[in-house]
């Protein structure tokens, strides 16, 4: 069964709820604010972790709210959704008081799964749960298969905020960030549907019916895969061989454009950028670029030693983007999106690589070498040792948050003075 538009729209009742999927999934009981506010002079967090030099431990809050962390950069504030009760917290992440809360969300039937995501799109932040599975039948019916998505503005105020979108498609699906909005792939089927996060709308794509780049992908079809959504459209990548190679968006761009015989392989695709890798012919160097995803516009680039094959997605890629946008880092590379320059630190002959994990706004990224954690100045490739253990998992509004593993708890810290 195809996955089909039932309803987009604005929610007048608070539905679905969450069970399992690791999405946390607590008794309802506890959970708060245990340190005091950064902005107001409150005490050091009880959790004095180990980071990085550009963090005030001693002062910042801590939040033992059990459930699944999603960072909303653009909205200063942090989500958290917890298994039970059924519920979005966000938090202000300057100093954890909580903004709003979502109503408790019911389930659409017993055998239905659930997951939660943060999403960015045109500059702003949402949060997103989703499920797939069967609704209850009755007693002459049976139960019908379908995924269903509730979409939240992240800025909100107030209690039992209801969903500002609601989608219901045909079909178990399985949803996810596609960097300019949601990105649905059919369990078992060639059909992707794309959900427009500002407006609920959808738009279907069978892999049958979309056209290939002219002259370009004699062999695409059911053969190509949706790797993102742009602004322009969904992101289309054949890897075939040699002239049936393609990355596309229809009636867009097409990597063709870039380097007709290299044929750039997409590495990631995050909000609006694309990370994309090639080599360029009688190269010896590959070139990585962090491209415009709607235009295919080269906004950054960097050349880098090969690394024995250009390959498809990473899926254990541990990607990165500035809360401002300006800095990006994948892998052993880091991207200046703004002077269009970067670095990389792959393993030569005479360096060891570097993995990086993490960036701020200033342009700092952590990264872990084969001895060593390290901080690199992105602006100039100066790279120093550090003695952190502990890495933000996002880093904005002049705090860094963390995880405490030990204690299952967040821990915001600001940047130092």
């Amino acid at each position: 069964m195809r996955l089909t538009r039932v309803l987009a729209g604005l929610l007048a009742a608070g539905m679905l709820t969450a069970c399992g999927g690791g999405d946390g999934g607590d008794d309802g009981k506890g959970g708060g604010i245990l340190g005091g506010p950064s902005g107001g002079g409150g005490g050091a967090p009880e959790a004095q972790l180990k980071v990085p030099a550009l963090y005030d431990t001693s002062r910042g809050w801590e939040s033992d709210l059990r459930g699944t962390q999603h960072p909303l950069p653009h909205s200063g504030a942090v989500g958290v959704y917890t298994g039970e009760p059924r519920q979005f917290t966000v938090l202000d992440v300057t100093s954890g008081d909580t903004l709003w809360t979502s109503a408790k969300l019911r389930s659409a039937g017993e055998d239905m799964r659930y997951e939660s995501l943060s999403a960015t799109a045109g500059g702003k932040d949402y949060l997103v749960l989703w499920g797939t599975g069967t609704t209850e039948g009755d007693v002459v019916s049976k139960g019908s298969e379908i995924t269903t998505i509730d979409i939240f503005d992240a800025e909100g105020s107030g209690e039992g905020v209801k969903p500002a979108r609601h989608v219901e498609l045909e079909g178990e699906g399985f949803v996810s960030d596609g960097g300019g909005g949601l990105m649905v792939k059919q369990q078992d089927g060639d059909v992707y549907v794309t959900v427009d996060l500002a407006t609920g709308a959808t738009e279907e794509y069978d892999l049958y019916e979309v056209e290939p780049p002219a002259s370009e992908c004699n062999l695409c079809g059911v053969l190509s895969e949706i790797q993102g959504v742009t602004a322009g459209g969904p992101l289309l990548w054949n890897e075939g061989l040699g002239s049936d190679t393609a990355l596309w968006v229809p009636d867009g761009w097409t990597g063709a454009e870039i380097d007709a015989d290299a044929r750039p392989y997409p590495s990631l695709i995050l909000e609006d950028v694309l990370v994309a890798r090639w080599r360029a012919k009688g190269a010896t160097h590959v070139t990585w670029g962090a491209l415009d995803s709607a235009t295919g516009e080269i906004r950054a680039e960097v050349q880098c030693e090969p690394d024995g094959g250009l390959g498809g997605f990473d899926a254990e890629d541990e990607p990165a983007l500035s809360a401002n946008g300006r800095y990006l880092v994948r892998g052993n590379v880091v991207f200046d999106l703004e002077q269009g320059g970067g670095h990389c630190f792959e393993e030569t002959d005479t360096d060891k690589p570097v993995e990086f994990d993490g960036v701020t706004d200033t342009g700092l990224a952590f990264g872990v070498a084969p001895d060593t954690r390290v901080v690199v100045d992105i602006a100039t490739g100066k790279v120093e040792a550090s003695k952190h253990l502990e890495v933000p998992f996002a880093d904005y509004a002049g705090h860094g948050l963390f995880w405490d593993e030990e204690n299952s708890s967040m821990v915001v810290y600001p940047h130092a003075s």
